[in-house]
C-alpha cells in the first residue's frame, strides 16, 4: 500500500519561480503539488479552504509578508507545516521566519533533493535548516538582545534623528535616549550610530522608508 502523498502549496510571487518549483516537486511520487499562488493573502485563502500539509512560502511578497502569513497560520490552522524559501539569509530575515513560526528556512538556490529532504523531514513533525542556514541563525541572536525600546531608538537612528529628537518621537528623556544608543552600540559591536545604522540596514533588522 502506497504512502500517502505530501500535499504541498507553494506562495511565491515570481511565475518562473512557480514552475520551477512545481518541476521539482512532481519528480518525487510522494509529493503532491496542492496548488500555487502569488500572495500571502491568497495563500491564506487556500489554507482555509483545503489545508495543505506543507507550505513553501516566500518571505518578500506584495502586500503581507510572508513571516507575517506564516505567523497567522502558525495561530490558525497549527497543523499546516511552514517553510520559509527566500532570496536572502540575512540575519534579520532568518529571525523573522523562525519567530513567526517557520519550521524550516530554505534558500532558492537549494539543491533538488535538499528541497525534497526538507518537505518530508517537516511533514514528518521535524525541523530543517541547512548548516550554512544554523550558523547565520546562531550569529543573529545578538539582535535579539536588543529590548524593544532599543529597536525602536534604532529606527530613528536610520532617520537621522538626533538623540533630543528621538526623545521628542518616543516621549522620553534624552538622558534615556543616550542610554539606549549606548546599549545598541555595545550589543552590536559597533563603534558609531552610523555603523550601527549600517549593520541593520544589511540585515533587514530595519528597513529605509521609501
Amino acid at each position: 500500500m502506497n504512502s500517502p502523498s505530501i500535499r504541498v502549496l507553494i506562495v511565491d510571487d515570481h511565475y518562473l519561480v512557480r514552475q520551477g518549483l512545481v518541476a521539482v516537486l512532481r519528480t518525487d511520487a510522494s509529493i503532491e503539488v496542492a496548488g500555487e499562488v502569488e500572495t500571502a493573502e491568497a495563500a491564506l485563502a487556500a489554507c482555509a479552504n483545503v489545508p495543505p500539509d506543507v507550505v513553501l512560502m516566500d518571505l518578500n511578497l506584495p502586500g503581507m509578508s510572508g513571516s507575517e502569513a506564516i505567523a497567522m497560520l502558525c495561530h490558525s490552522q497549527p497543523e499546516i507545516r511552514l517553510i520559509a524559501l527566500t532570496s536572502y539569509e540575512t540575519q534579520g530575515d532568518i529571525s523573522r521566519a523562525l519567530d513567526a513560526g517557520a519550521h524550516g528556512y530554505l534558500l532558492k538556490t537549494t539543491r533538488r533533493e535538499d528541497l525534497i529532504d526538507a518537505i518530508k523531514c517537516v511533514a514528518a513533525g521535524g525541523s530543517y535548516m541547512p548548516s550554512e542556514i544554523c550558523r547565520q541563525f546562531d550569529e543573529s541572536r545578538m539582535w535579539r538582545k536588543l529590548t524593544p525600546s532599543e529597536l525602536k531608538v534604532l529606527e530613528y537612528l536610520a532617520k537621522g534623528l538626533s538623540n533630543k529628537e528621538i526623545g521628542l518621537q518616543l516621549g522620553t528623556k534624552e538622558s534615556t535616549v543616550k542610554c539606549h544608543v549606548t546599549g545598541v552600540l555595545h550589543k552590536l559591536g559597533a563603534s558609531d550610530r552610523a555603523e550601527a545604522v549600517a549593520l541593520a540596514i544589511c540585515e533587514r533588522i530595519i528597513q529605509l522608508e521609501k
